[in-house]
């Protein structure tokens, strides 16, 4: 999630995943949500691609939903 006081400035962002395979996106946002393939990981990182100004992030949360939504 980005703190929009000041409207949205991330445009594109990527998930890098200390395993095999990393996450690429567009926008945030009020509340941007990416699926990918379940992995193990031992760090991630969001890297701010490109941004109208300088981004401020709210929130950023990883989810486990192989076992079904939100559970």
């Amino acid at each position: 999630m980005e703190w929009l006081i000041d409207d949205q400035r991330i445009q594109k962002y990527a998930i890098e995943i200390w395993s095999e395979r990393d996450a690429e996106g567009q926008a945030i946002g009020r509340k941007k949500i990416d699926e990918f393939p379940a992995v193990t990981a031992r760090r991630v990182r969001l890297n701010i691609l490109s941004s109208t100004s300088e981004a401020h992030i709210r929130e950023f949360q990883l989810y486990d939903w192989s076992h079904g939504e939100g559970q």
